[in-house]
């Protein structure tokens, strides 16, 4: 009785020691140089993407890019928009005379965006930090590279058919549960945002 559990305890170890070094052969398969496990994603015309097994511990630099992003998505509203939003804001009071129609145009604007359900560009940002390319550090985030990216995911692929990948909805869950078309919304979504910028760049030109 002792010998065959002493048998199968130096099988279930063997066992153990094969699955300890199949587990390390997926660690090293991808970024081998990485302290990281980083596993394969998805692929876009060719392009294979890869992100982090455990995007609650992921390098620092990226992870803050993560957080500032994630903000930005969770309130429809992006740093730049913030930027030209406060300086057509100074453009206007700064000027001779205040217009208080100009200044309910862009709080309007801000209302608008705070009760969308989402912004499309914004969750493009927000996956860029998750999903990187071989070309990319993992740790860092470059975002001059990550906006090109971006440009060949909306080539290569319908707004629907990128964000509903298994890949992004286990990142973004709450896709999953989506009542409305994505790629109409998109495309609204996108037309909402080239009139806001419009109307700001409008009203600082016109004070």
């Amino acid at each position: 009785m002792i010998f065959k559990k002493f048998i199968q305890f130096c099988k279930d170890a063997y066992q153990g020691h094969l699955t300890a070094r199949w587990n390390a052969g997926l660690v090293k398969k991808y970024f081998p140089e990485s302290k990281y496990i980083i596993e394969f994603s998805f692929e876009i015309a060719g392009n294979k993407y890869y992100s982090f097994s455990d995007l609650a511990n992921i390098p620092y630099e990226r992870g803050l890019m993560c957080l500032a992003l994630y903000e930005q998505a969770k309130m429809n509203i992006s740093r730049e928009y913030l930027e030209r939003h406060t300086e057509a804001m100074d453009t206007i009071l700064n000027s001779k005379t205040i217009n208080i129609y100009d200044i309910k145009t862009l709080n309007d604007q801000i209302k608008d965006r705070l009760a969308l359900q989402l912004d499309v560009d914004l969750l493009y940002n927000l996956a860029s930090v998750a999903f990187f390319d071989e070309n990319e550090n993992p740790v860092l985030y470059d975002a001059e590279y990550c906006k090109k990216k971006i440009a060949f995911w909306k080539k290569h692929k319908g707004v629907a058919d990128f964000f509903l990948q298994k890949a992004i909805t286990d990142f973004l869950p709450f896709l999953r549960n989506l009542n409305f078309d994505l790629q109409t919304y998109s495309m609204l979504n996108e037309y909402m945002n080239m009139l806001h910028f419009q109307r700001i760049s409008m009203l600082n030109s016109k004070n």
